[in-house]
């Protein structure tokens, strides 16, 4: 959603998927998931010798490597180039602006184009997660939430919801009844902005 919190790696401002800049005397390992306490689970670097080990060239099935099939350009070898070498760590700034460049950053997607495509999205809008996502999603989350409540001409009129306290990766927005309060609240939201002639 914003790429600025990919897994909670900024793609643009960092120079290492597996730690932080800046971090020379020892630099600590960066995690892409984590307990909903906030215990450290996997890291980037493990992530990646995962999908070295089960294929080369973004082809391991992998969720890492489904973005670099997904969103990166094709290399000279014919295959996706990924948006950080798997055994070292380096970002490849080229496809990190490839990536947003192409509108897979929804948040700058919709930063570069509100002016065009704001007025179909007034109140069509909603966000759910957990304050603690287990894929640091939530970082993400803030950002286009502090994107969108900036939105003038128009006003995005949407709603963010955050299940607090220690709230992870599953959680949809409701509890046990949860498929059933969801399709109540879709019909409701159709009832409300229904044309006049479809509320009969």
């Amino acid at each position: 959603m914003d790429f600025r919190a990919f897994l909670g790696l900024d793609i643009y401002a960092e120079e290492n998927a597996f730690h932080r800049s800046g971090d020379t005397w020892t630099p600590p390992e960066r995690f892409l998931s984590r307990t909903v306490a906030g215990y450290p689970r996997v890291s980037f670097r493990e992530a990646s010798r995962l999908s070295r080990v089960l294929g080369s060239r973004s082809r391991s099935g992998e969720f890492l490597d489904m973005w670099n099939a997904l969103y990166s350009p094709v290399g000279r070898d014919g295959y996706p180039m990924p948006l950080w070498d798997h055994e070292t760590g380096v970002i490849d700034r080229s496809v990190a602006r490839h990536w947003r460049d192409q509108g897979y950053d929804l948040r700058h997607y919709l930063e570069q184009n509100w002016a065009r495509i704001g007025p179909a999205l007034v109140g069509k809008l909603r966000f759910l997660v957990g304050d603690m996502d287990n894929f640091y999603l939530n970082l993400a989350v803030y950002h286009m939430e502090a994107f969108l409540e900036g939105t003038k001409d128009p006003h995005y009129a949407g709603a963010f919801t955050y299940a607090r306290p220690l709230v992870g990766h599953t959680w949809a927005g409701y509890e046990q009844d949860f498929p059933m309060r969801l399709l109540r609240d879709m019909a409701d939201h159709i009832e409300r902005n229904a044309p006049p002639s479809r509320q009969e």
